[in-house]
């Protein structure tokens, strides 16, 4: 029995010292549990949304209501937020497509939009679709609503305004990921 502990303990030494090898190391763990975290709300059930109208497509979580309204989309995280844009909880995206008038620039339209009230608090050279984009953080000066983030991309001769509504909600992360997806047909 001695000559076997010395056997060991001799082993366990040569490993060690000789070639380098912690032993203890190698003697495997119980696995720990994993952490499970509840996923983000876009990774699961998406849907593709195209509208022809617009010539565009873009993902959208399942549950989500779709509502087409001529040259603008609204995407909502609850029936309610189709018209509503102050609960944290919930988020309106829309997508409006507006014509530029001749020699109108992206940047004079964002110019042209500014009204009484209502301050752009930041301004981002950013990218949809592969084409540079800007975009804007308003609010309304006081604040008596939710601010709101906004895309705008040209594209064909028109302006494409993709809003964010209310910029503070928790479901901003979707909307990223909308964006993501976000494609011209044409």
């Amino acid at each position: 029995m001695i000559k076997l502990i010395i056997l060991i303990v001799g082993a366990y030494l040569v490993a060690k010292f000789w070639f380098g090898v912690d032993l203890a190391a190698l003697i495997k763990k119980p696995a720990e549990a994993p952490i499970i975290k509840e996923a983000p709300v876009s990774l699961f059930n998406l849907k593709r949304y195209t509208d022809n109208s617009l010539q565009i497509a873009i993902n959208h979580p399942l549950n989500w209501t779709v509502a087409p309204f001529g040259n603008e989309l609204v995407i909502a995280s609850t029936q309610e937020g189709i018209n509503s844009e102050n609960r944290k909880d919930q988020i309106r995206v829309a997508i409006k497509r507006i014509l530029l008038t001749e020699g109108q620039t992206l940047e004079g339209y964002i110019n042209s939009t500014q009204v009484e009230g209502v301050k752009i608090t930041s301004r981002e050279n950013v990218k949809l679709d592969n084409k540079p984009a800007i975009k804007v953080l308003r609010e309304r000066d006081p604040p008596v609503e939710p601010p709101s983030q906004i895309i705008y991309v040209l594209h064909n001769g028109s302006v494409y305004a993709l809003s964010a509504t209310p910029a503070d909600s928790e479901l901003i992360p979707v909307f990223r990921q909308m964006l993501d997806s976000f494609e011209f047909l044409e």
